[in-house]
């Protein structure tokens, strides 16, 4: 129990110094501490201090401290510890402009959290991971998105008694200042404001931030020298804790205030120490939009020369700042460009082979032309040379030719292969909008039920009735627990089909079959369904409850599955449509481990697949299915997946008229 107590004050201690700047001294006295600690949860707990402590002013020194800190954390499964540094590291990647690997140590932390349970150290470490996905969404001007999350934090930190709900106040003011509700934007930076002014510590706040947003509330409102004097404030406490992120941001908001009210000179000198305090620290926002003022400014006082270095400045370092989001796009249309390229490589590989033979013999051919011409030289040596000036000229021709048939061959391989893996995702869009409809259904009603009993709690608060407000103050929370069920299925279904879109780092880790099976089953059969209301079929699941882990790539194996599932789907609606209702689709799914094996095996009671076409199945671009509706690729790249990719096996049992069976073999380890 001491333990525990003691982890949790470290913890806390280092969310505390996430927020402000310390002297060189302090710092100099956390790495004795450091070198100094005699348990792994101690240097766990001192490594996020001392990333914290440079969080301000050296980015460089705060990621090496992160890294060293999640390290040692993964190494002794400290969950909660490990959770907080990835939070960190995101959050310190994302002041620096890389939104696309920001979000991914978040999602990263995110997921680690969820198992360190409902302690307080999870709680407070909760609340930190959501405070900084929502700085994460308000850099994306998703505010309403980014409100949730800071709503969210602020429940785990209130629950836990931590004191760092008024940061979240704060977060919140801002968003609703970005979107313009000035009224909530003032309500909740006073209320963060007041706190701060009467905390004398200044630990759980930063002064710097607070009277920097306060000063955009009375800006907006007009009352500029107000807000004058809270940037001014800000500035100077920003200076005395070393906080160079927030003092880039209050120089810029003085030089565009002063731009605002026609001081030029005063909106020069703080646009040009924007851009020198934003260039310690990597705030590349901040950056260009003072090198977009000092631009306009030097536009007004017709330096035109002046004026396009800073316009060129601002552009390089706004495309450096928002570059990653094309990046992230292309990740997601990238979903298995390491397959792509393997298998065009070994395709390649056969096209030379061929070409080799055909050259060789060419080659043999040509000599032998040119020994028959030579023989015939001796008779006719005018005619012959005329001969072989238009043989070599059509030879040149054909290989013209040849070279452009083999790039439209490889353009066409390319657009097929891409064809075949957005089809992939095809067949689950319409399931995961199924899937996702119910829960939403219950949110929206006990909402509903929520509002209604709420208005009947204040009629009876009014009358007195302190046994009644009771019960109804119970119904709403059980409402709420509701909501928030529901909630994390639908959230559970959304980052299932993120999983399944997003490009594959052919990185393998342990996953539960039994669960990737049965969902990518329901979304395949749903799939179907929204395509074609009239379809139905009896899904039949015998999974092995003991099942065993196995190391895969998850979207990797989830693709094969869609594929084999729609195959399937297609099989029994094909018999359906001929035999009609005397007929009843059925599709099975098994599950179960055999000699070092996880066996997965997907049957149906479709058409069948003839003999004399079984063996050519496996083949690219062979398709049973009319023009329009299949590529060829699907079951050719279910077998470079499960062979190729995991040294698995992939079999096929069926009867022509009498269904199917395919049986993927797994190793365990």
């Amino acid at each position: 129990m001491k333990k525990y107590f003691l982890t949790a004050f470290l913890l806390l201690i280092a969310m505390v110094y996430c927020l402000g700047q310390v002297t060189s001294s302090e710092i100099a006295r956390r790495k004795k501490m450091l070198a100094e600690a005699t348990s792994d949860t101690a240097r766990i707990n001192q490594l996020i201090v001392l990333g914290g402590s440079y969080r301000f002013s050296k980015i460089d020194s705060t990621l090496y401290y992160d890294d060293l800190a999640i390290s040692l954390a993964r190494k002794v499964h400290a969950t909660a510890l490990e959770a907080r540094a990835l939070s960190d590291k995101g959050s310190v990647i994302l002041d620096s402009g890389d939104i696309p690997q920001a979000y991914t140590y978040m999602l990263q932390s995110q997921k680690v959290i969820g198992k360190a349970g409902g302690t307080n150290l999870g709680l407070i470490t909760h609340g930190a991971v959501e405070n900084r996905l929502g700085n994460l969404f308000m850099e994306l001007g998703e505010y309403n998105n980014s409100i949730e999350h800071y709503r969210i934090s602020v429940f785990y930190y209130a629950k836990s008694l931590y004191p760092a709900v008024y940061n979240g106040w704060s977060n919140i003011g801002a968003d609703y200042e970005l979107i313009g509700k000035i009224d909530s934007a003032r309500y909740y930076q006073q209320r963060a404001y007041d706190h701060i002014k009467k905390d004398s510590s200044s630990i759980f706040l930063v002064y710097a931030e607070t009277e920097g947003r306060m000063g955009d509330v009375e800006r907006d409102m007009g009352h500029y020298n107000k807000a004058l004097q809270l940037y001014r404030y800000g500035a100077r406490n920003a200076q005395k804790k070393n906080d160079f992120r927030n003092l880039s941001v209050l120089y810029l908001d003085l030089g565009q205030l002063f731009n605002k009210l026609g001081q030029r000179d005063s909106s020069f000198y703080y646009a040009r120490k924007t851009i020198a305090v934003s260039r310690q620290v990597s705030m590349k926002k901040s950056e260009y939009q003072a090198a977009e003022l000092l631009s306009i400014l030097f536009k007004s006082s017709h330096q035109p020369d002046s004026a396009l270095f800073y316009l060129s400045l601002s552009a390089r370092v706004k495309d450096e700042l928002f570059g990653p989001k094309i990046f992230r796009q292309l990740q997601r249309l990238a979903l298995n460009e390491q397959q792509r390229q393997q298998q065009l490589q070994e395709q390649n590989d056969e096209l030379k082979y061929r070409y080799a033979i055909i050259g060789t013999i060419a080659g043999l051919g040509v000599i032998l032309l040119i020994a028959i011409i030579i023989w015939r030289g001796y008779r006719k040596q005018k005619s012959t040379n005329l001969v072989l000036s238009k043989q070599k000229e059509e030879i040149s021709v054909q290989r013209d030719h040849l070279e452009t048939a083999l790039e439209k061959l490889k353009a066409t391989q390319t657009q097929l292969i891409q064809s075949e893996k957005m089809a992939s995702l095809g067949e689950l869009t319409a399931g995961i909008a199924h899937e996702i409809q119910n829960p939403l259904n219950f949110v929206n009603n006990f909402s509903e039920v929520n509002t209604e009993l709420i208005d009947e709690m204040q009629l009876e608060i009014e009358k007195g009735s302190l046994k009644e407000v009771k019960i109804i103050a119970g119904d709403i929370k059980e409402n709420q627990q509701k909501i928030s069920h529901h909630g994390k299925r639908a959230d559970a279904i959304v980052k299932s089909m993120l999983q399944h879109s997003r490009a594959s780092s052919n990185s393998k880790e342990p996953a539960d079959i039994n669960k990737l099976a049965d969902e990518y089953l329901r979304l395949a059969y749903h799939g179907l369904r929204a395509k074609d209301k009239s379809f139905n079929a009896e899904l039949v699941t015998h999974f092995d409850k003991k099942l065993p882990n196995v190391n895969i790539v998850p979207q990797d194996i989830g693709r094969v599955l869609v594929n084999l599932f729609a195959n399937a789907f297609y099989a029994v609606n094909q018999k359906r449509k001929a035999l009609g209702d005397a007929y009843k689709p059925e599709v099975t799914l098994t599950t179960l481990a055999a000699n070092g094996q996880v066996i997965i095996k997907v049957k149906d009671n479709g058409i069948g697949i003839p003999d004399s076409i079984r063996e050519k199945i496996m083949q690219p671009f062979f398709t049973t299915k009319p023009t329009g509706e299949g590529t060829g690729l699907g079951l050719s790249l279910s077998y470079d997946i499960v062979v190729k990719g995991h040294g698995g096996t992939i079999q096929i049992d069926s009867v022509e008229g009498g269904g199917s069976e395919f049986i993927i073999q797994l190793p365990i380890n």
